[in-house]
């Protein structure tokens, strides 16, 4: 099996296992202007885009994170280093950006509406890295 393909197993076993995590937290946490259809295909849609960004990136990271991610080290004591976490912010950021760009345009900034959305989006994010860390780091 070629590491391209193997790439693609991985990220096909990451989506399957944070876009339905994502999709739960954002049909509960968005804001009410945005109808069900539009939070569940939000929750698909911002993993779909981003993962395969991260992807592209993380086999050229020397870190323990990134390595037990793909089956060779531990990953407990590394989730929390600040590099890794800067990477999952970084995420996290792109994922507002995404959405703000795709649903939220037309709202004023500074509406409750958009602050709770954004916040919804940052859960949605983080949610999926807990489960994993607690899931593999047992």
């Amino acid at each position: 099996m070629g590491t391209a393909f193997a790439l693609l197993l991985i990220l096909t076993a990451i989506w399957c296992l944070s876009a339905p995590i994502e999709a739960l937290v954002l049909l509960l946490a968005l804001s009410r202007r945005h109808s069900w259809r539009r939070r569940l295909f939000a929750g698909v849609w911002l993993s779909a885009c981003i993962l395969p960004l991260w992807m592209l990136a993380a086999p050229f990271v020397e870190h323990p994170a990134i390595t037990a991610l793909f089956g060779v080290v531990d990953f407990r004591g590394s989730v929390m280093d600040p590099s890794v976490l800067a990477g999952l912010l970084a995420m996290a950021v792109a994922k507002c950006e995404l959405f703000w760009v795709a649903f939220d345009r037309d709202a004023p900034p500074a509406s409750p509406q958009v602050a709770q959305d954004m916040i919804a989006v940052l859960l949605a994010s983080a949610l999926p890295i807990l489960v994993g860390g607690c899931l593999i780091g047992g």
